[in-house]
């Protein structure tokens, strides 16, 4: 019995040993990738909030949208590709609510602030648009704390 408790415990150590340095580089992977997307992400949301100040707002988000289709996902957690296209998505399904206000234009806060001062429907629909967008970009924060990411795009 003895023996065989040094032999498993030489065989987990031979294990941890030879393994270790491959869990490592793939945990520096993961940082890279995710750091890369959110640096991106960052940008491409620059570009979206500025947007409607000369074109609507459904287009400015429209293009942020094709962005993060376009963005390279291969090196990423699978957790942290799917929070991000799950905020994609909650992008791409307000589209649809923003194109009732093509004729606003401003910073996208302030288009957003003008929604809801416009009236109550328009108040709660943004209210959901918003809740949705959030919830989504939530996940995508808990993923990069998972991994060790800070919130800071620019590290």
């Amino acid at each position: 019995m003895h023996n065989r408790w040094q032999r498993l415990n030489a065989l987990a150590l031979m294990l941890y040993v030879c393994l270790s340095p491959a869990i490592a580089q793939q945990h520096k992977d993961d940082l890279t990738g995710i750091r890369t997307v959110i640096a991106q992400d960052h940008k491409l949301g620059s570009i979206r909030n500025e947007t409607p100040r000369h074109a609507p707002i459904a287009q400015a988000i429209e293009a942020y949208v094709a962005g993060l289709d376009a963005l390279d996902l291969d090196d990423v957690p699978p957790d942290f590709r799917v929070a991000l296209m799950s905020h994609r998505d909650a992008w791409f399904e307000s589209i649809e609510f923003f194109s009732q206000y093509s004729q606003l234009r401003g910073e996208l806060h302030e288009v957003f602030e003008t929604i809801h001062e416009k009236d109550e429907a328009s108040h709660a629909g943004l209210l959901e648009v918003e809740a949705n967008i959030w919830s989504t970009w939530a996940e995508v924060e808990v993923s990069m704390q998972h991994h060790g990411v800070s919130m800071n795009p620019v590290e």
